[in-house]
């Protein structure tokens, strides 16, 4: 269903509403995290060096705060380094993945779910 409405419009039609809304997910072919090579996706996003920048490139997106003032959410061993490389805060949330919580001990706080990630978040606030 939802294929069907995105390709409701003819491909430039789509690109112009896309380019007026300020939303545009086009890009030219070789650019990204693939540079267009085919990965799986655990590669392609799983390098330590392109995630520190993939979190870098987000915190200045979302209107360059202070680094002590962001926090990264994750659910492994790397995301929690990650974090803690770039100096923001972890909130590390136990699952299926990290068979055991001591994996997770670098994180601020381990949650385990996504409760506790909102409790951790607003907590972060006060």
């Amino acid at each position: 269903m939802v294929r069907r409405l995105r390709r409701a419009l003819p491909r430039a039609p789509r690109r112009r509403r896309h380019e007026r809304l300020g939303a545009t997910p086009w890009r030219r072919r070789g650019a990204g995290p693939a540079r267009g090579r085919r990965h799986s996706p655990r590669a392609r996003y799983g390098q330590a060096e392109e995630r520190g920048a993939l979190l870098e490139l987000a915190r200045q997106r979302a209107g360059d705060w202070p680094a002590s003032a962001t926090a990264e959410i994750g659910d492994t061993p790397e995301d929690v380094a990650t974090a803690k490389a770039a100096g923001f805060r972890s909130i590390a949330v136990s699952s299926p993945r990290t068979r055991d919580r001591a994996e997770l001990a670098g994180a601020d706080e381990i949650v385990d779910d996504m409760d506790g990630v909102i409790r951790a978040l607003l907590s972060a606030g006060r």
